[in-house]
């Protein structure tokens, strides 16, 4: 929008005496460009093993997700080592988790949404328009630079959220816009990274993912074992396990199984 370009190349101008490089873009354009990248409605599947940490406790499931990028409707599901089907999720735009929607889903409106939601302080355009000039508008954001948190890693990141443990974040990388962590509070609060990016045709997704408890103890690690774009067919019965026989897989697989699909799908 031609006033949302204006107020970020203001605020652009109005920062230079501050400092050139610390300028911080609006939290909504980051997120803007964040999922433009998954523009194009591709249709996806995932498949990645999905491992309960510490890795020596040797419980797993294999997971099969396809996104329809067209339709925004994504459908999930988990299976043993044998090929049992445990879990199946079927999900529109009204009921993804979080990381669906930074990872999978190109609409800003539905994403800043659900970061408003999880408490990370994203001002819309609407919000700023509402501030009377740009001095308040690059006050009232909520946002600062820092280094990504894993040591092996040399990226410096956009935050949106105050600083300080315990705060609701978004970490955005900030050459690439890609999402590396979010941070969520309260009593389901988790820590959750997205690391090791590769481009399939042009749309990101990691390769990694790990999720940590609100203690940040890594609790679940997810390895990306294939991703495929623009399939021809895409299907998934989503038929699974009827309670009874749910209810007789081991406590622990099926913890980690509701725990995914509570966070990640």
């Amino acid at each position: 929008m031609k006033f949302f370009g204006t107020v970020v190349l203001s605020l652009m101008i109005l920062a230079l005496p501050l400092l050139a490089e610390a300028y911080i873009p609006p939290s909504q354009f980051i997120v803007k460009v964040m999922a433009n990248k998954k523009a194009g409605g591709k249709t996806i599947q995932v498949k990645s093993v999905v491992k309960l940490l510490p890795q020596s406790s040797g419980i797993f499931f294999n997971s099969v997700t396809i996104w329809d990028g067209k339709a925004r409707v994504l459908k999930s599901c988990a299976y043993d080592e044998k090929g049992r089907k445990l879990r199946c999720v079927e999900r529109n735009k009204d009921s993804f988790p979080l990381a669906v929607s930074l990872i999978l889903d190109a609409d800003t409106g539905d994403v800043t949404k659900r970061l408003k939601e999880n408490a990370i302080p994203v001002l819309t355009e609407q919000e700023l328009l509402k501030l009377p000039d740009e001095a308040q508008r690059y006050a009232a954001e909520t946002e600062f630079l820092a280094q990504w948190p894993k040591p092996e890693k040399d990226a410096i990141s956009w935050v949106i959220g105050k600083r300080g443990k315990g705060e609701p974040q978004l970490w955005i990388e900030k050459d690439q816009f890609l999402p590396l962590r979010v941070v969520l509070t309260g009593d389901k609060g988790f820590d959750m990274y997205f690391d090791s990016f590769k481009f399939y045709n042009e749309f990101p997704f990691p390769s990694v993912i790990e999720f940590a408890d609100k203690e940040g103890t890594l609790v679940l690690r997810e390895e990306i074992t294939a991703v495929t774009i623009n399939l021809k067919s895409a299907t998934l019965d989503t038929a699974a396990l009827s309670d009874s026989m749910w209810q007789q897989l081991d406590a622990e697989l099926r913890r980690i199984v509701e725990l995914y699909y509570r966070v990640h799908r």
